[in-house]
């Protein structure tokens, strides 16, 4: 029999599985150092546990992967946040809905103590930050930044996407040239000049736009790896044991990154601020079916100073 279709798991099931496991050891941990806590059981836990027990089913030593960095970075994060075994008060650990992260808060685990709140962003072997849409509908600058998008930007936007909805094609029936002259190209043109725009009539713009990128919240960035796994504190609002994150005020440079062969699902550009930040964008289709939709998946390539990456 072959047995190789049962060994596959998609990359949201290895996702949520890395943040169980890093969910256990917090528990363990700190139930180790006498201390009250507890996991919030509730549908969100329930789903990353069920993605655990199906690779630990499957794909056993991509777990005992997963487990070793979790290990090393518990140890970290209760050196680094001393507040988790000091003082009265019972811990509450739980999983946040990926709702959350739609709007800003990219953190998928939080620790509670009172009024205390630190969140963990837990990645396996994945530099993406998040994957924002741009539509025929989305006000970019409304939703993301707080400054509303004029109405040439929406008007083209409408009509690079014209009769996308009423269209029975999927994606992969559109040559890959005519999704980059039709679809990705004018939608990067006029993102990029929609930005330029906002960030003349608006001197917070900028920052709004790379912590919504980033995130609205402090927290830890976990990336694990099988080797070289990272952790970076994004601390822009001083609740963690480091020092203050600094935003950028400036977009200094964007550009599209030239690639030999045509680049299959989308185009890449960069976007380059001042204070050291630098991001890449992958402008792609997201879905099956034709829609009126480009995701927009980011990574950043520049950090400040100010925003340390340890290695675990």
């Amino acid at each position: 029999m072959d047995n190789r279709k049962t060994e596959n798991i998609s990359q949201t099931e290895a996702g949520h599985a890395f943040e169980y496991t890093v969910l256990r050891k917090l528990l363990h941990k700190i139930f180790d150092a006498d201390l009250d806590v507890e996991i919030k059981e509730d549908s969100e836990v329930k789903k990353i546990k069920e993605s655990y027990l199906l690779v630990k089913k499957k794909q056993k030593k991509k777990l005992e992967l997963y487990d070793g960095v979790a290990e090393k970075f518990v140890e970290f994060l209760m050196k680094k946040e001393e507040k988790i075994s000091k003082g009265q008060g019972k811990i509450i650990l739980s999983k946040q809905s990926d709702a959350k992260g739609q709007k800003g808060d990219v953190r998928d685990i939080l620790i509670k103590k009172g009024y205390w709140e630190i969140g963990i962003s837990c990645k396996w072997n994945n530099e993406s930050i998040r994957s924002p849409r741009l539509s025929d509908k989305n006000d970019f600058g409304k939703r993301w930044i707080g400054t509303p998008c004029s109405d040439s930007y929406l008007t083209k936007m409408k009509k690079i996407f014209e009769n996308t909805r009423k269209s029975k094609k999927n994606w992969n029936q559109i040559d890959e040239k005519i999704k980059i002259k039709k679809y990705y190209k004018p939608t990067h043109e006029a993102f990029i000049t929609e930005f330029k725009a906002l960030q003349k009539k608006d001197k917070k713009v900028v920052k709004n736009f790379v912590k919504f990128i980033v995130g609205t919240e402090d927290y830890y960035k976990l990336i694990g790896r099988s080797t070289d796994s990272t952790v970076a504190l994004f601390n822009f609002n001083k609740t963690l044991n480091e020092k203050k994150t600094v935003l950028p005020t400036k977009m200094l440079n964007t550009q599209l990154v030239e690639t030999k062969k045509l680049q299959k699902n989308g185009i890449t550009f960069s976007m380059s601020f001042d204070k050291g930040w630098q991001f890449h964008f992958r402008l792609h289709n997201a879905d099956s079916k034709l829609s009126p939709s480009l995701k927009l998946e980011t990574t950043i390539e520049g950090y400040p100073k100010t925003l340390k990456n340890y290695p675990l």
